[in-house]
């Protein structure tokens, strides 16, 4: 079960982020840092960066807590070899260049992907502010989606908050959703010592979500596979009920206070443009020349004149947060 997971949420460390990271058996992001995706970027590389770039030195910092995930294999920024950013730069060429999504052509700026040092402190500058610009959030998640897609992984989403979010939600058929305890905050060691801790039910999780996925993907009627993701979901809760102690064990001494909390885990089958179709589709809210140019385009998606750019439909995991339950106190776990 391996989750592409926005480099968004992992520097805002939201729900989303801290789920799949319980839950995945690894986790894929963009590591912004070379341009070509013939060479890799590891966290060496990205410190190195930082040397040279008061913004990207920023980022780097703030992703510091994730070092034992990634030295753990948890996280890594690739799969069999090859990255992201290729994805990107193609969304982001397709999103300047073709003219089904010319109404989202003023958001965008060309030179945010083609050079390296632009790159590195536009897109850093950008996952600190948590995403105002566009020019950079709609390229780096329709180009997560294509490598998702491409790769047959699942893409890690947060609930609906804003209007492409909710637009989005619409363009989707909905597969199945299980409620699960995960960490909604806490310590990468935490993280590391819960999974190992909860190892055969995650593995046993893991592996239903896997086969549910290969079976959409080879167009199979996936009832009975919801069945067993929800069977070994139950168990996962039951266990990590059962465990907690362990699970919380000494957790007082994090560094960040460990705090449970229940997720609904909705599997959607998307489309590969859905970034796209959902960015006109909250673009044709906001009125004037480019939401009227927005909502056309928006009528030639629905009539089936807008493809994927590239990209297979997506297996996307919507995480969205209930409510959180911190440990109790006045004993060690």
């Amino acid at each position: 079960m391996l989750i592409v997971l926005s480099p968004y949420h992992l520097t805002t460390r939201e729900p989303v982020a801290l789920a799949a990271l319980l839950l995945a058996t690894e986790v894929i992001t963009l590591l912004p840092g070379r341009l070509s995706g013939a060479a890799r970027t590891r966290m060496g590389d990205a410190r190195a960066a930082a040397e040279r770039m008061p913004q990207y030195r920023e980022l780097v910092q703030s992703w510091a807590w994730t070092e034992p995930l990634w030295r753990a294999g948890i996280v890594s920024s690739d799969f069999e070899g090859e990255d992201a950013i290729e994805d990107v730069r193609t969304a982001s060429h397709a999103v300047i260049r073709d003219e089904r999504f010319a109404a989202l052509r003023p958001l965008m700026r060309e030179d945010v992907f083609t050079d390296e040092t632009q790159y590195l402190r536009v897109l850093a500058a950008d996952l600190m502010k948590a995403g105002p610009d566009p020019a950079v959030s709609i390229p780096v998640a329709a180009g997560l989606d294509r490598f998702a897609g491409r790769h047959h992984l699942f893409a890690a989403r947060s609930g609906a908050a804003s209007l492409a979010q909710q637009a989005e939600a619409k363009l989707g058929r909905v597969i199945g959703a299980i409620v699960v305890p995960v960490f909604v905050q806490a310590a990468a060691d935490r993280i590391i010592h819960a999974r190992e801790v909860l190892q055969d039910e995650l593995d046993e999780l893991r592996a239903s979500f896997e086969d549910l996925s290969e079976a959409i993907d080879r167009g199979e009627d996936p009832a009975e596979l919801v069945i067993a993701v929800t069977a070994a979901a139950t168990a996962y809760a039951a266990a990590f009920e059962a465990r907690r102690a362990e699970v919380f064990s000494l957790s007082e001494e994090d560094d960040v206070r460990a705090v449970e909390g229940s997720v609904v885990v909705t599997l959607t089958r998307l489309p590969g443009d859905a970034v796209m179709q959902s960015s006109l589709s909250a673009m044709s809210l906001l009125g004037g020349a480019a939401g009227r140019r927005a909502a056309e385009s928006v009528g030639d998606a629905a009539a089936g004149a807008i493809v994927p750019v590239g990209s297979e439909p997506v297996n996307a995991l919507i995480i969205r947060a209930m409510g959180a339950r911190p440990p109790q106190r006045g004993r060690r776990r």
